[in-house]
């Protein structure tokens, strides 16, 4: 019985899809929480050093997922199509399907399409989400900074409290909030400074406004700069500055090129009287869409590579298509760097690239596109394969000659 009728367009549609939707799923899972877990434990530091509450790291994580989920999905995608091209081609569906009449084409149409759902998918986080998201990120990092000492008072630690004021004391109960041993350098507007010291003290909310917090200091002095450095003895005193517990507002959105959704580079590239270099808007924008658009033109590349990765082949096929991609993705961005700087246009040096590469992804799906001979990768595969099996057995032998 012939194949092709065993199995009409749909039905080898949903089959392929099946085969690779699990692996996508699966190298989302690994890759996106390896990529947010290392920018975690910098924020955890971040929070850490100025006193911060450790539950804002995980605001400013999610806040962040847009943009690594933008970053993940060229690789992931990529890579669930080689794998599971590679279990086809392991298992002889792929000749099977071949000789019933299929071409290579047909078996790619599939993949295509979902590399261009997938590209709408990139323009809307990168286009949109992100812009938003990325802002929220900075102004959750801004108020970390800003309020971190009114959650976090910790002792034998100097912390900023405010414009030019420093504040420490020995001894800190965040319970009760008395202090102990209290030190407060004040740097006024018009340069005097104001040194306070005080054997101990207590952090009160101010019953007018709950907002805000006050110091009330207890047995110590005070030396003003501006006083011929004379010195005030006190048995009380309140400070008579409030300590907001609300941080400063944060900038508007804007300011920064990465904050602008696709629209609103357009248009700001269109006026060119914006706080953003008219260049940077433009590398900006052409470097969104040129990452959308390769979506579409992985599968041309993945494809072929994975009717190649057959068994004993698929970690060469894994590290030789990570390569590509990374030197895809480092090109795109000195390409961008270019842009940024004026130097050329963003035509030659961020869509002459796409095009390269389109290119080699429809010469690559032409040369697979025979029934029987070695596909393009054939030859590469095997010799990263042997590489790598070279590789195993040195390190082996070393290890053995260690131990």
């Amino acid at each position: 019985m012939n194949l092709r009728s065993c199995l009409p367009g749909r039905m080898l549609d949903r089959y392929l899809l099946r085969q690779m939707l699990r692996p996508l799923l699966i190298s989302l899972g690994l890759v996106l929480p390896a990529l947010v877990l290392e920018r975690i434990l910098r924020l955890v530091d971040m929070v850490v050093a100025h006193g911060g509450p450790l539950a804002s790291v995980l605001t400013m994580a999610a806040s962040l997922l847009p943009h690594y989920l933008a970053l993940a999905l060229p690789a992931a995608f990529f890579l669930s199509i080689l794998t599971a091209m590679g279990r086809l081609a392991s298992d002889s569906e792929i000749d099977a399907i071949l000789s019933s009449g299929l071409s290579v084409h047909r078996l790619v149409a599939p993949f295509v399409v979902v590399g261009l759902a997938l590209a709408l998918v990139t323009i809307v986080l990168s286009g949109y989400v992100q812009p938003h998201a990325r802002y929220g990120y900075r102004a959750e990092v801004h108020t970390a900074k800003q309020a971190a000492w009114i959650h976090g008072l910790s002792p034998g630690q100097f912390f900023e409290i405010g414009e030019g004021m420093t504040f420490y004391a020995d001894a800190v109960d965040r319970a009760s909030g008395s202090l102990s041993e209290v030190f407060i350098h004040e740097t006024k507007s018009n340069g005097d400074m104001v040194t306070t010291t005080a054997r101990y003290g207590r952090v009160v909310r101010d019953s007018a406004h709950p907002d805000h917090l006050k110091f009330v200091l207890l047995e110590g002095r005070r030396l003003n700069s501006a006083e011929d450095g004379s010195v005030l003895e006190f048995e009380v005193l309140t400070l008579d500055r409030d300590f907001s517990l609300k941080a400063t507002q944060f900038r508007p959105r804007g300011r920064d090129e990465r904050e602008l959704t696709l629209g609103e580079l357009y248009h700001a590239l269109a006026e060119g009287d914006g706080p953003v270099a008219p260049h940077v808007l433009s590398a900006e924008l052409h470097g969104r869409l040129v990452r959308a658009a390769s979506m579409s033109v992985l599968p041309l590349l993945a494809l072929p590579m994975g009717m190649a990765a057959k068994r004993g082949r698929r970690g060469a096929g894994v590290l030789v298509a990570a390569l590509l991609l990374v030197v895809y993705h480092h090109t795109l961005q000195m390409g961008e760097s270019l842009v940024e700087v004026g130097r050329l246009a963003p035509g030659p040096v961020v869509w002459m690239p796409f095009a390269a590469f389109t290119g080699l992804g429809l010469w690559v799906l032409w040369r697979a596109n025979g029934r029987s001979g070695r596909g393009p990768f054939d030859d590469l595969l095997a010799s990263a394969a042997g590489l790598i099996g070279d590789l195993r057995y040195w390190l082996g032998r070393w290890r053995r000659r260690r131990a």
